[in-house]
């Protein structure tokens, strides 16, 4: 089970080193974010795959609904960030990987060698003065990059929203999804279970959660895969990328079958942001979900009659 993990320059050396005939594995995301899943694919063959459509209609999982809710809110702040990305990005030819590629651990010969192919001359004051602007460049697009992840991430009308769902649930069983820590410990509600704890105390933390009978679990990524909480039947996204493994692996978290189960999950998305790129990239194979704004979601949440959003997304020019 979970073979996707075998891909790991520790555990591949099970293919090796344990004597087999035949392996048969199980996954509900192969695909892993560092690319890695063509060493089980060596292995391995995918020789099946069941999309979620037939697990649902079997009853393999259990029913849920999927709701993105839109939160309208000041954008102006984020423009701002936005233009200072376009500026800068711009620079690079919108080449994100030659923008990337100039800062880390080769970063200073990356320049180096993108200095020579803009300027080919010999003076070296111009030389200085062209690998400083690109140093610029770089560094103020990957400064506009976390400032604009920052406003999403960090938005409050998230906490606040995911609170209201909290309150109309009491006695749902609830896991919430952030992408800070801070974050997490700022809903205020229930358990916190990230990387910041010790193993023990992240253990005791699951191990007190799963005998509740209802409650709140607020996570970042360390919740995404391997963890089995009975009861779970609620997920709420506040923070989300374009990964569709993640976005696979977070789902799966709540609608793990149980009998009688009925699973709502609520994916958090600014409008007229780049995180309506990340949830369009992350959530291209789901076709049912109920899109709503912050007025429906409430009349969701009361049990009252709602309307789905009726405006279409932003389109994104990039999806950085």
């Amino acid at each position: 089970d979970e073979i996707h993990r075998f891909a790991s320059d520790t555990f591949k050396e099970v293919f090796s080193k344990v004597k087999y005939r035949l392996v048969i594995g199980l996954t509900a995301t192969l695909k892993r974010l560092d690319d890695k899943q063509t060493i089980v694919e060596k292995y391995c063959p995918v020789v099946d795959t069941i999309p979620l459509e037939i697990a649902i209609q079997n009853g393999w999982v259990s029913s849920f609904t999927e709701y993105k809710v839109y939160i309208d809110t000041d954008l102006s702040q984020y423009k701002e960030f936005n233009r200072e990305f376009t500026e800068h990005f711009s620079f690079f030819n919108y080449d994100w990987d030659l923008a990337k590629s100039m800062l880390g651990q080769d970063g200073f010969k990356a320049r180096i060698r993108y200095r020579d192919q803009i300027y080919t001359g010999e003076d070296p004051k111009v030389k200085s003065d062209v690998f400083k602007n690109i140093t610029y460049h770089a560094t103020s697009l990957m400064r506009a990059v976390k400032q604009r992840k920052e406003f999403i991430y960090t938005h409050p009308d998230k906490v606040r929203l995911a609170r209201e769902i909290i309150k109309y649930r009491p006695n749902s069983k609830i896991v919430t999804f952030s992408a800070t820590t801070k974050v997490a410990e700022s809903i205020g509600i229930g358990y916190i279970y990230t990387g910041k704890d010790s193993k023990k105390k992240g253990r005791t933390t699951i191990e007190e959660f799963s005998k509740l009978s209802s409650g709140v679990i607020n996570t970042v990524k360390k919740f995404d895969e391997g963890i089995d909480i009975p009861g779970l039947n609620v997920a709420i996204m506040l923070g989300i990328d374009s990964s569709k493994t993640r976005a696979t692996q977070r789902a799966g978290r709540v609608i793990r079958k149980e009998e009688g189960k009925q699973v709502e999950i609520f994916i958090f998305v600014i409008r007229g942001t780049v995180e309506e790129e990340w949830y369009n990239n992350s959530h291209s194979n789901t076709s049912s979900t109920i899109t709503l704004d912050e007025e429906n979601l409430m009349h969701v949440l009361r049990g009252e009659p709602y309307e789905q959003y009726k405006r279409k997304p932003m389109k994104m020019t990039f999806r950085y």
